[in-house]
């Protein structure tokens, strides 16, 4: 699933982002 790849791929940088 490409788009689950996407969502992850943005989720884990928004979570380096904000640490």
């Amino acid at each position: 699933m490409a788009i689950f790849k996407i969502i992850s791929s943005i989720f884990l940088d928004f979570h380096i982002i904000t640490s």
